[in-house]
């Protein structure tokens, strides 16, 4: 074994490199920078603290991930700090698990309550002050719904734009801060860089100080997905973005022909839609579509539900990596994209039919997750539970008293003609909002005394063929039989959960 004695006008010792690292050591020495650290979370458990994480580099640009405890975080909390070098001594070593790692190392460090710490004079000690490991697109492409690698890339950014979520479930509405980074990489291929809460604060912050410039970015620990086809780059807890600095990395990018020197990113504030003063009819939709000009567009039209088709139900499971519909195979839920199946997550997600009728046209509205979720305050998941309907029942057939009050109301949609309305044989738009007009609102009738919530009257069952609703609720029995999913599908609450499976801890700030 290998070993490197410290500098002669310093105490003597020996110390191992980082890739002589093993799970045979006793007592092991090395001398490492701390590069970063960060806190690992759970955040389905009330953001439970699981462990602090480190990543650590030696003189040779050897990298590898170091674990607190927290019941051992008290012996080093206040040692720890970014960029400092230090001896450690005296800890456990372990197999890497090959999930979400940050390194290729093949073991990771454990520190106990045996550890020392000890901060080391600077001068004495070359070890780089930086290290990034960046993967190119295809790279990264690779890496996919695989959940193995946490990667680093670098890239030029085009456009940041600002897409906070306001959640009009609670009260009062929370709003999520979201900043999306749009990244050109040297390929010239295109994907986008999500963060979330605290950090996309900090990252508006570091934009701000940049003004009018081209900004190449270097960002670490990154959570790659596929989302509608479009590659998304989550930021993790242990993400950092380095702006505009110089090293070879950033060096050899601005040398790439898909670098613009000129290329100053734009910035878009997307306005919340809100009703106009003038709405189209459901004819005027319609003579849009006939023009075939190809192009998205939306409008706003006043119409009343004069019927609900629930021939396939009021939900859907969705895949929450690609949000594709989820399919069953014998006992399992299998994901239609191209995501891992033995890992894919499933959620309940709103897609209802209704019919509206405009005084001179009718046509099919479908009110998807989001304009459901604002118009109900509550998620499919809450509404089914609440309801008695079971959430892995693919079919809906027991229709919640809050879908079938839709029919008789007038609201204002916003619809949004898609690239599908100009070759579809059947048309049906797509709901963007949903709005109740002013003059028709109606506040809610207090509950009579006595009453309960969710009661069997407050269900009617679907009734596509005009069958008696106790024979549908019969076949609903015979044909509805329950499944033990291997696969998770996520509710609002851990109680919504089926056989639900350990979340990684580096992935809380993804969603």
């Amino acid at each position: 074994m290998s070993s490197k004695d410290s500098p002669s006008d310093s105490p003597t010792f020996t110390y191992l490199k980082l890739d002589e690292i093993s799970e045979s050591l006793d007592t092991p020495t090395i001398v490492i920078r701390l590069l970063h650290f960060w806190d690992a979370r759970d955040f389905k458990r009330n953001n439970l603290l699981l462990s602090v994480e480190c990543l650590l580099l030696d003189e040779e640009a050897n990298v590898i991930q170091a674990s607190i405890h927290p019941r051992h975080l008290h012996k080093f909390r206040s040692t720890l700090k970014h960029g400092c070098l230090f001896m450690i001594t005296n800890f456990d070593v372990r197999k890497q698990p090959n999930s979400y790692r940050l390194s290729d190392h093949a073991y990771k460090i454990l520190l106990n309550d045996h550890t020392s710490m000890d901060v080391l004079d600077p001068d004495e000690y070359s070890i780089p002050l930086e290290y990034f490991c960046t993967r190119n697109y295809k790279d990264i492409q690779s890496l996919v719904g695989k959940g193995e690698m946490l990667p680093d890339i670098v890239a030029q950014v085009s456009c940041i734009q600002n897409a906070d979520k306001v959640d009009e479930t609670t009260t009062p509405p929370k709003t999520t801060s979201n900043l999306i980074l749009t990244c050109v990489f040297d390929s010239g291929d295109t994907a986008y860089v999500s963060v979330w809460d605290n950090q996309a604060s900090k990252v508006r912050e570091d934009v701000a100080l940049l003004k009018e410039e081209p900004i190449v970015v270097i960002v670490t620990g990154v959570n790659p997905k596929n989302l509608r086809g479009d590659l998304y780059l989550n930021a993790t807890a242990s993400t950092r973005f380095f702006w505009n600095v110089e090293n070879n990395i950033t060096e050899e990018f601005r040398k790439s022909p898909c670098y613009q020197k000129d290329l100053i990113p734009t910035i878009e504030n997307p306005a919340p839609m809100s009703a106009p003063g003038d709405v189209q009819s459901i004819s005027e939709i319609l003579a849009y579509v006939d023009e075939q000009s190809g192009k998205e567009k939306l409008f706003w039209c006043k119409a009343k539900v004069v019927d609900l088709i629930l021939s396939s139900g009021w939900f859907f499971i969705s895949c929450t990596t690609c949000f594709k519909k989820m399919e069953t195979s014998g006992d399992t839920l299998i994901c239609g994209g191209a995501c891992d199946s033995d890992t894919a997550i499933g959620r309940l997600r709103y897609r209802i039919e209704v019919v509206v009728d405009d005084e001179c046209q009718t046509s099919t509205f479908v009110l998807f997750d989001e304009p459901a979720k604002k118009l109900f305050k509550s998620s499919a998941s809450t509404l089914a539970a609440k309801n008695n309907v079971a959430q892995n029942d693919a079919c809906g057939l027991i229709v919640p008293k809050e879908i079938q009050n839709l029919v008789g109301r007038n609201f204002v949609f916003c619809i949004k003609v898609r690239e599908y309305n100009f070759t579809a044989k059947y048309q049906s738009f797509a709901v963007a909002q949903i709005e109740i007009p002013p003059a028709v609102a109606v506040k809610k009738r207090p509950a009579p005394p006595g009453s309960s919530k969710g009661k069997a009257s407050d269900l009617v069952p679907c009734n596509p063929k005009g069958e008696k609703a106790s024979d549908v609720s019969q076949q609903s029995k015979k044909h509805r039989p329950l499944r033990k999913n291997k696969n998770k599908v996520i509710g609002d609450t851990d109680d919504d959960t089926v056989s639900s499976r350990q979340s990684d801890p580096t992935l809380e700030d993804d969603v």
